[in-house]
């Protein structure tokens, strides 16, 4: 201001000029005031923080993410600025907006508590800080009806016009009413082909791009990419019967919300930490004697099957809960290639013919959902209520039971998946490396086993347990370990489940084998 008033003085022709930069600083003094540039930010008392990357990140944003995939993120972060800081208006809390890159926060007493923006997943974002409490992110937006255009500021009494649209974050545009401005910083045509693009592409939930992600706001979609593999076979525990060979593979990637099948799964309920992906899966089940040609009865028929599926998992760290979802298409009996895997995995000595008797070519469509619900909690240690239920033509079952947890860092509800970390060293594994024990107890009641008593619709199986001979209430304990570290994640379970049928007079149990690999 000095610098205009000199040249006012100097020449009398800006006196006009100089008279509106005045009172535009005037106007604006709150705006200013409540601006912070500098890279360290001191707050004293209550307020509400809505801090940005400044300039130079910023441009860095734009250069790796693309300027549309940049505009998505941010005002996908920001949409809710106008509700937020409403909420603070009635709260009556000072509103700071800062590109700080750290801020301290004096809590009282000698306390004091230090924020690094730079080390956060996500550059936007709210911060709540009450004096003498610790501050919180806000992650959802507060029970305010939800605001889009800044016409509904006109419901603010007493509020000037300058003001409430100074709130929205808007800048003066001379063809363009203050009534009519979008809340966010797109350009009105690219609003609009956005909406109209809505309407023929299914809503999906925002995904933030960063190397350890949190999620901005409830029901949002995690950005690790991982595959993981785990291989089920009783010969690790020294047998070779019954269920006697499992294998798995997982493809965990954001991308995968978008498949047209995601409308089966659960949709957004919560504040959660959710995650998409792809499996393929194949068992087979062997009598006692594979290698004898004839049907043995009383015992359990040769069966196998192969399906695709999809699934979705949600965490819920509020609540200490997970739930999952998971759409399984595929084939029981001879298409599915249990023979022949299990033939080539065999040597001569031992191949198991006896797969011409096995349970013919039925459709698998099946649909799972689990839910898992800490009772009992103390860092480190959770007592778990869990849950299942499988319908379809393959397995018709529903299990409760309990779940010993310990984990050396508390993530299960939040962010479980691994995490590629570059900048980890190996030699930092036994100080940085999760590390989770389980030990589990379940019953189940069974409706139906496709594998014990044939397919739904194809009934000309040689062979098939009768329905009295299905055991209908069942037992299983498992126990596992699990190791984490530089997005690898090597784990090993055990299984023990009580008999199936009625001649099955002994427990029977497998080993499993898990590899996850982030990338």
């Amino acid at each position: 201001m000095r610098v205009e008033s000199s040249m006012m003085f100097r020449n009398y022709s800006f006196f006009p000029l100089c008279f509106f930069v005045f009172f535009s600083f005037i106007a604006c003094n709150k705006e200013v005031k409540d601006k912070t540039s500098s890279s360290e930010l001191v707050l004293y008392d209550s307020a509400i923080v809505f801090y940005y990357p400044d300039g130079k990140f910023e441009d860095s944003l734009k250069n790796a993410l693309g300027l549309e995939e940049f505009h998505h993120l941010r005002d996908s972060l920001t949409q809710f600025n106008f509700i937020w800081r409403k909420w603070a208006d009635s709260l009556r809390l000072k509103q700071i907006v800062t590109d700080a890159r750290l801020i301290e926060f004096k809590i009282g007493n000698g306390i004091a508590y230090t924020i690094k923006l730079t080390k956060l997943c996500q550059p936007w974002g709210i911060i709540l800080f009450y004096k003498n409490l610790y501050p919180e992110f806000i992650t959802h937006p507060p029970t305010f009806p939800p605001a889009v255009h800044t016409s509904e500021t006109q419901t603010l009494k007493q509020q000037s016009k300058k003001s409430a649209i100074s709130r929205t974050g808007i800048q003066n545009d001379d063809h363009l009413s203050s009534s009519k401005k979008p809340a966010d910083s797109l350009p009105f045509l690219k609003r609009l082909s956005a909406h109209i693009i809505q309407v023929f592409t299914p809503p999906k939930e925002f995904t933030y791009e960063g190397p350890s992600a949190s999620a901005a706001f409830h029901g949002k979609v995690l950005p690790q990419k991982v595959v993981s593999a785990f291989v089920d076979n009783d010969v690790f525990l020294g047998t070779d019967l019954w269920y006697t060979h499992g294998a798995n593979i997982t493809w965990i990637n954001p991308a995968w919300q978008s498949n047209p099948l995601t409308f089966l799964l659960h949709p957004v309920i919560g504040k959660s930490y959710d995650y998409y992906g792809l499996l393929i899966r194949q068992n087979f089940y062997t009598p006692v004697y594979n290698t004898y040609e004839e049907i043995q009865y009383n015992d359990r028929p040769f069966a196998s099957y192969f399906y695709l599926g999809q699934f979705k998992v949600s965490n819920f760290p509020s609540f200490r809960m997970k739930f999952s979802t998971e759409f399984d298409i595929g084939m029981l009996g001879p298409s599915s290639l249990g023979q022949e895997v299990q033939t080539f995995v065999h040597n001569s000595n031992k191949k198991p013919i006896g797969w011409k008797h096995q349970i013919h070519d039925d459709i698998v469509l099946q649909y799972q959902a689990e839910i898992e619900k800490s009772l009992f909690f103390v860092p480190g240690h959770d007592i778990t209520l869990e849950s299942s239920l499988q319908a379809g033509t393959l397995y018709d079952k529903l299990s409760a039971g309990f779940a010993y947890r310990f984990a050396r860092f508390d993530r299960r509800y939040t962010n479980d998946l691994p995490q590629r970390n570059k900048s980890v060293i190996w030699k930092d594994f036994f100080a940085g490396a999760q590390i989770e024990f389980f030990t589990k107890v379940e019953a189940t009641t069974v409706f139906y086993d496709a594998t014990l008593q044939g397919g739904m619709f194809n009934h000309s199986s040689p062979y098939t347990l009768r329905e009295k001979d299905v055991e209908r209430y069942l037992m299983m304990t498992s126990s596992g370990i699990t190791t984490m570290f530089k997005g690898i994640s090597l784990g090993a379970n055990v299984y023990l489940l009580s008999p199936e049928f009625a001649q099955q007079k002994r427990w029977h149990k497998w080993g499993r084998i898990i590899l996850s690999i982030a990338y």
